[in-house]
């Protein structure tokens, strides 16, 4: 399959929206969705959506500059789905795309990710 982006390897855009979710609340900044998971939790959603990336960055679908979200038309999720599905187990590929949509949340909360879930 594809080897993972760590989160230094991620696009910028995506490496910031990454550190606000993870930041702990403030007195002026209430909790974000990463915020609250556990460091386990932190580094499945990371890996996986690590994999996503490699896998556009293969196609030459990685637009660094692009908003997260907006990188994933339902076209190419469905790309996603079938590369899994002949690479991974079932189970792989149902908790992969759980934890793409996951990392879009955490990246950008107003996304719409309906196709994901």
């Amino acid at each position: 399959m594809f080897k993972g982006k760590p989160i230094c390897d991620w696009p910028q855009v995506d490496q910031e929206a990454w550190s606000i979710a993870m930041a702990p609340p403030s007195r002026v900044a209430s909790a974000r969705t990463g915020s609250k998971w556990r460091p386990r939790t932190k580094a499945t959603v990371a890996e996986a959506y690590g994999y996503a990336l490699s896998w556009l960055e293969a196609r030459g679908d990685l637009d660094a500059t692009c908003r997260p979200d907006l990188r994933w038309t339902e076209s190419l999720i469905g790309d996603y789905v079938a590369v899994l599905h002949q690479f991974v187990r079932p189970a792989t590929a149902k908790n992969r795309l759980l934890n793409l949509e996951r990392a879009l949340a955490a990246l950008v909360p107003s996304s719409d990710r309906r196709t994901l879930k």
